[in-house]
């Protein structure tokens, strides 16, 4: 799942978007241009891309341009 640049879609600050994963297989969540966008893995920092296990959810909250802290 790749996360857009604000240039490029500009989902609002504030915006929550809820990813699912289905069973047996793992999810990576990276932004586009990882040197526009930042991901924040809540507790542990930034990272450019996050590996999310099957059978699971994450939250992505935008908190700033493009800055979205990732909720596991």
């Amino acid at each position: 799942i790749l996360v857009p640049t604000n240039a490029s879609v500009a989902f609002p600050i504030g915006t929550v978007v809820t990813i699912v994963t289905a069973t047996a297989i793992t999810t990576t969540i990276a932004p586009v241009d990882s040197g526009t966008t930042t991901l924040i893995l809540s507790k542990f920092g930034t990272d450019n891309s996050i590996n999310i296990s099957a059978d699971t959810y994450v939250t992505l909250l935008k908190i700033d341009t493009d800055k979205w802290i990732v909720q596991t």
